[in-house]
């Protein structure tokens, strides 16, 4: 009798993980995945609800900037019309490339981690 007993219990599957299992893990790596796993739906839901509350502010006043900074530039003599573009146009290189670094940190950050 005492081997059926033991035989079901090896029958028994552990229960799947989730990353609720994960909040007090003391690995900081898996502790700080499954905080963000935890706080990104809440995040991602207010910025959603604020967005939809507001869209048509935030777009008017998108188009109002874009419309002044136009109206700005225009103004400009046709020489300083290209240096204003070009330095533009270079922030925006930089902001990419910056972002293209972070992501490649983050990534080769997660792949130390998990080694």
């Amino acid at each position: 009798m005492n081997d059926c007993a033991a035989d079901q219990g090896d029958d028994i599957e552990p229960r799947a993980k989730t990353w609720r299992d994960f909040l007090n893990d003391p690995d900081p790596f898996l502790h700080e995945l499954a905080r963000e796993m935890r706080d990104t739906p809440a995040n991602v839901h207010a910025c959603r609800k604020y967005y939809s509350r507001h869209q048509e502010t935030l777009q008017e006043k998108a188009r109002m900037q874009a419309h002044i900074c136009r109206e700005q530039i225009a103004k400009l003599p046709e020489q300083e019309q290209g240096s204003v573009h070009e330095r533009a146009c270079l922030t925006q290189a930089r902001y990419h490339a910056s972002k293209r670094k972070k992501l490649t940190n983050k990534e080769w950050n997660l792949k130390g981690k998990r080694n």
